[in-house]
């Protein structure tokens, strides 16, 4: 959030966040990713984030992994299309 001019899409994994600062990813793709059973970031610091994010119109996408905890990392890693999806996003200039 606090350079949003940086990157061209973020994948928050285990995250959370400040929902009350997400207009700054207003024009950010975002796919989001928690476990269901992570009992290190509560699951519902996501949820908000995306609540928030969803309010304001950005089409973030929010993956849960039920029976993952805190590293549902591994799982999002050994995914082949998000790192298809993250080289097909590009800055845009003109939100920034």
């Amino acid at each position: 959030m606090e350079h949003p001019s940086v990157f061209a899409a973020i994948i928050p994994i285990c995250g959370g966040g400040m929902s009350w600062r997400v207009f700054r990813l207003l024009h950010t793709p975002i796919s989001t990713f928690h476990g269901g059973k992570d009992e290190v970031v509560p699951i519902s610091y996501t949820e908000e984030l995306v609540r928030a994010l969803k309010a304001l119109d950005n089409p973030v996408r929010f993956t849960v992994y039920p029976d993952a905890g805190h590293d549902c990392w591994t799982e999002v890693y050994r995914r082949g299309d998000i790192y298809d999806w993250l080289l097909q996003q590009r800055l845009n200039t003109a939100h920034r």
